[in-house]
């Protein structure tokens, strides 16, 4: 059997984002929506605040699209009248591990003592150990959220039971908290009355909803999934009933026959070779694979800047990040954090904490765009070693 996993999921989001912008969608970052603009029964935008800058402000807007995830309720409670054809009844932590590589070629399934719903069980609740980026990631873990989700992280107590729970079904592993390199949790939205722990209770399944229909509130639609792989279908459903609620002329939609922009390179095997032979003389074939995998048909663009800026270096001697991409992700992606950059443009440290001269490098490289001062970098740096607190 064969399986597929994603190099950087942070970078596929990103993808699709810049994807839209590329062809005329306005992309704020860093706004927060703080409640719906309402007016004679219908939704007429929404009150934002800049979590940068402070401010807040209102956008109104013809229709609402309510896409928010695991806040979608928090968004819509403003309103009693909107309601989830399957209301969410809490959500299920689960916590991913990154550990040193148990092996490099095949995709593992084990099974645990853990208890598992189905139709079909496989004994006890299942986890993968996926080759990846040099590591072994590993997941997940079922815990019913219990604090408010704005809150959630990954505590010591996670990680040490889930490796409990690891060296137990594969007990060759011998896994321990020191062989652990970054950990991180994620939501999954669960609908049933009764939440139980250790149990497996996540639905795949996804809501499209229109209040104007359902609810009678017109002027907004709640569009909620939890899949990459159904995704597009997913959001075609969602601006296709939007697009039947603007009215004039649709022209169709072409998600299934358009590719992402970074992704718009033909034969990957083709792509790989040209670049090669354009930037072998500049780049190593491991620091060019590594610009191809994460920035696609960009690769060009990225080695023409870190030529005119000499960029072409490595951020770190443990790292295959180039210092011209700690650039780009403030000039072209909208990243004004370390820990954008460093967690969700670059990677740099979803493979393990990338030393600490490594994040005073990516955060002087972002003071000189941002204008930080000393205190300001130190307060950046801070915020990244938080996320390794757990140990």
């Amino acid at each position: 059997l064969y399986e597929s996993h994603m190099h950087s999921s942070e970078r596929m989001v990103l993808a699709f984002l810049k994807s839209g912008a590329a062809r005329g969608a306005a992309v704020a970052n860093y706004l927060e929506v703080t409640g719906l603009l309402t007016g004679q029964d219908r939704v007429r935008g929404a009150r934002v605040r800049d979590r940068l800058g402070g401010d807040e402000f209102a956008m109104n807007a013809r229709l609402v699209i309510n896409a928010a995830g695991p806040f979608v309720q928090k968004v819509n409670h403003d309103l009693s009248a909107l309601r989830l054809h399957h209301p969410l009844t809490g959500f299920s932590r689960g916590v991913h591990l990154v550990t040193r590589q148990l092996e490099p070629t095949y995709a593992l399934a084990l099974t645990t003592k853990k208890k598992t719903e189905g139709i079909i069980t496989r004994g006890g609740r299942h986890f993968f150990i996926i080759p990846w980026r040099g590591c072994s990631l590993i997941g997940t873990t079922n815990v019913p959220v219990r604090e408010k989700i704005e809150d959630i992280r990954v505590t010591a107590r996670d990680v040490e039971e889930f490796l409990a729970e690891i060296n137990e079904a594969l007990p060759g592993a011998g896994l321990s908290v020191d062989d652990v390199r970054y950990a991180f949790t994620g939501l999954y939205p669960i609908i049933a009355r009764e939440i139980k722990p250790d149990v497996y209770q996540g639905t795949g399944e996804y809501q499209i909803v229109d209040h104007g229909k359902t609810d009678g509130v017109d002027g907004i639609i709640t569009a909620l999934g939890a899949k990459f792989t159904t995704a597009r279908n997913v959001a075609e459903r969602a601006v296709d009933l939007a697009m039947a609620r603007l009215g004039g002329n649709d022209p169709g939609c072409a998600t299934d026959r358009t590719a992402l922009s970074e992704g718009e390179i033909g034969a990957i095997g083709e792509f790989r070779d040209q670049c090669r032979r354009q930037h072998g003389h500049l780049l190593s074939p491991e620091l060019i694979e590594h610009l191809l995998v994460n920035h696609g048909r960009e690769t060009d663009e990225l080695v023409r800047l870190g030529r005119e800026s000499e960029g072409l270096v490595r951020i770190s001697p443990e790292r295959n990040t180039l210092a011209v991409e700690v650039a780009y992700a403030v000039t072209h992606e909208m990243a004004r954090t370390l820990d954008d950059v460093v967690f969700r443009r670059t990677g740099l440290g979803t493979i393990g904490h990338p030393g600490a001269e490594c994040l005073r490098r990516t955060a002087a490289i972002m003071a000189t765009h941002l204008g930080w001062d000393d205190q300001e970098t130190r307060r950046q740096i801070e915020r990244v070693e938080e996320r390794y607190r757990w140990r």
